[in-house]
This record gives C-alpha cells, sequence and structure tokens, in this order.
C-alpha cells in the first residue's frame, strides 16, 4: 500500500513535492496500488519509486526522473512520458497502451511483457532493454534506438519501425540440440528504411516491418 504522507505531498504538486525529495534523497517514496490517473508530474523528482500497480492512466510524466522505479504491473496506458528518464526503470508487465514515450530514455528498462501497443516510441532510447515478450502491435518506433536490446517472442504486428537501430538486437531464442546450450538469433540489421514522417507526430500509420 502506499504511504499516505508521500501521496499527499505528490497532490501538491511538482514543486512541494521536488522540495521535500531534496532533503529526503534516501526516502524511497512508495505510490504502490494508488491512483494517480491524470496527475501531473511533469519535471518531478520521481527516482526509485515504487509504483507497482498503480493507476497512472493519463498521467502527465513528460520531463519525469524515473531511473530504478519500480512499475510492475502498473497501468501508464495513455501516459504523457515523452522525454522521460526511466534508466533501469522496471516496467514489467505495465500498461502503457497508447502511451507517449517519444523520447524517453529507457535505457536497460526491464519492458518485459508489458503491453507497448500503440505506443509512441519515436526516438527512444531503448538500447540494451529487455522487451522479451512486449506487445509492440502498431506502436511507432521511427528512430528509435534498440541496440542490443532484446525483442525475444516480442510482438510487432502492423508496427512502424523505419530509421531505427537494432545492432545486436536479439529477436528470438534458437534452441539447439538435445543436450546442447540454447543460441539466441541476433538481427543482422544494422538499419531499418527511414520514414519521411516527422518526430513530432502523434498518429503514425499502419505499416509493416520494412527492413533493408
Amino acid at each position: 500500500m502506499a504511504n499516505q504522507q508521500h501521496l499527499e505531498l505528490l497532490w501538491q504538486g511538482t514543486g512541494t513535492w521536488n522540495q521535500w525529495r531534496s532533503i529526503h534523497l534516501t526516502t524511497i517514496p512508495d505510490f504502490s496500488e494508488a491512483n494517480l490517473a491524470h496527475i501531473n508530474l511533469r519535471n518531478a523528482d520521481l527516482s526509485s519509486a515504487n509504483f507497482t500497480g498503480a493507476n497512472l492512466h493519463g498521467a502527465n510524466l513528460q520531463d519525469t526522473y524515473l531511473s530504478l522505479a519500480d512499475f510492475r504491473g502498473a497501468d501508464l496506458s495513455g501516459a504523457n512520458l515523452r522525454r522521460a528518464l526511466l534508466y533501469k526503470a522496471n516496467l514489467s508487465g505495465a500498461d502503457l497502451r497508447s502511451a507517449d514515450l517519444r523520447e524517453a530514455d529507457l535505457r536497460r528498462a526491464n519492458l518485459s511483457g508489458a503491453n507497448l501497443s500503440h505506443a509512441l516510441l519515436n526516438y527512444a532510447n531503448l538500447s540494451y532493454a529487455d522487451l522479451s515478450g512486449a506487445d509492440l502491435n502498431e506502436a511507432c518506433l521511427i528512430g528509435a534506438d534498440l541496440m542490443k536490446a532484446n525483442l525475444w517472442e516480442a510482438l510487432f504486428k502492423d508496427a512502424i519501425v523505419r530509421g531505427g537501430h537494432f545492432q545486436g538486437a536479439v529477436f528470438q531464442r534458437l534452441d539447439g540440440p538435445q543436450g546442447s546450450r540454447p543460441g539466441w538469433s541476433h538481427s543482422p540489421l544494422s538499419q531499418v528504411v527511414v520514414t519521411t514522417l516527422p518526430s513530432s507526430c502523434t498518429r503514425c500509420p499502419r505499416g509493416t516491418f520494412d527492413a533493408l
């Protein structure tokens, strides 16, 4: 359950929250299972915060500091996470449908099993991220950096990935002969076809995995 004091401070706005956080640097904010739908937390320092199971539907998290935050099972559908810092954040099993993650920093983030269908990930940094089993159907990843990302069993139906970078990305597991160690299939792609759509697009057309 969420910490009531933390919730009260958060609802007072980013200024009040950041002032409190600057004094309590070692405290881990706890918002687990809290209802924070449509809250405005732009520019807030929420690094390492616990948001497990929280409702953040439609929340404004633009330019927010969320490194090492825990969003396991959280509802972030329709949330604005543009340019958010999510380095090493745990978003395993999170609902990110139609979320705006354009230019977000998701390096080494755990997105395994996350629902990112219809999400905007234009120019997001997903290098070394774990996207195994993630749903990216109809997501827009124009110019996204997925270098060495784990995309094992990820779904990409009608996703737009042109202009993305996939050096060293893992796409599927290859089980070898009985008794041998399983191997991994790495992407042979260095770059996919560049689109003419601007990075500011808010809705991407349906498309295919158009790779060179």
